[in-house]
């Protein structure tokens, strides 16, 4: 018997000054997952997996690709849309 996975959130922003990534929060999600990668790749490793609907991580510099997931009683769902951030170095 399937489940129903759960739609990805929306509204995934990232605030540089403070390395700040928040998302919209999905009724019915257990958890979120904030994944990374050089930009173009799709080989996403885990930047933060939680309850919350925000999480700090600093990229590093370069040029990045960030999507979050939700999961759900059924599992977790898509990744969401790709947000870019280039991280310039620091003087």
């Amino acid at each position: 018997m399937g489940g129903k996975k759960i739609k990805p959130p929306g509204n995934l922003s990232f605030d540089p000054e403070n390395n700040f990534f928040t998302w919209d929060a999905l009724e019915g999600a257990t958890s979120y997952q904030l994944g990374y990668a050089k930009h173009g790749k799709k080989n996403y490793s885990e930047a933060y997996q939680g309850e919350d609907t925000k999480a700090v991580f600093a990229p590093g510099q370069g040029d990045w690709d960030f999507v979050v997931r939700a999961r759900n009683m059924h599992g977790f769902g898509k990744w969401g849309d790709v947000l870019e951030v280039v991280a310039e170095p620091t003087i």
